[in-house]
């Protein structure tokens, strides 16, 4: 969706302070730390957001609800490794046409990141995703009603 992430699984494995390294990155750079772990969630409630949701489109109407993200797709980073993607230039452009025989058939504006050479153009996919957002989306706004209607009846 564009944003600028991080992910535990590309710390090393098996530290027993990776918790705590977690929430050391979210304060000093100031970033949310998503997390499934209550526990790890617990220990700071400003930094840290409990993902309630197991699948996907649960923990993204989470956080539209919470307004931590706008519902659109913008192709600003590479999804493998996170980097910013930049305009093709012609260079680059024979450079990965060599590398994936099939690339080029587009007519869209090509994007690519420099770091681990991965092209990205509006497709079909891109489409089929646009999609899925704006369907969770729509569904947010339901889900976010009944909530509130269920909190105020507790009271």
């Amino acid at each position: 969706m564009g944003y600028d992430t991080l992910s535990a699984n590309d710390m090393p494995p098996g530290d027993p302070r990776e918790d705590s390294k977690l929430l050391m990155i979210a304060r000093d750079e100031d970033r949310i730390l998503l997390t499934r772990d209550g526990e790890l969630a617990r220990r700071d409630q400003i930094q840290a957001l409990f993902l309630n949701g197991e699948r996907l489109e649960d923990q993204i109407r989470q956080l539209i609800c919470a307004s931590l993200i706008i519902p659109e797709l913008r192709l600003t980073r590479c999804s493998v490794c996170n980097n910013p993607l930049i305009p093709i230039t012609e260079d680059d452009f024979g450079r990965l046409k060599r590398k994936i025989p099939d690339f080029g058939t587009t007519q869209e504006p090509v994007l690519w990141c420099r770091q681990c050479t991965r092209a990205y153009w509006e497709g079909s996919h891109t489409s089929n995703m646009r999609n899925r957002i704006t369907e969770i989306s729509k569904n947010d706004t339901v889900l976010n009603v009944t909530e509130v209607e269920r909190s105020d009846d507790e009271a």
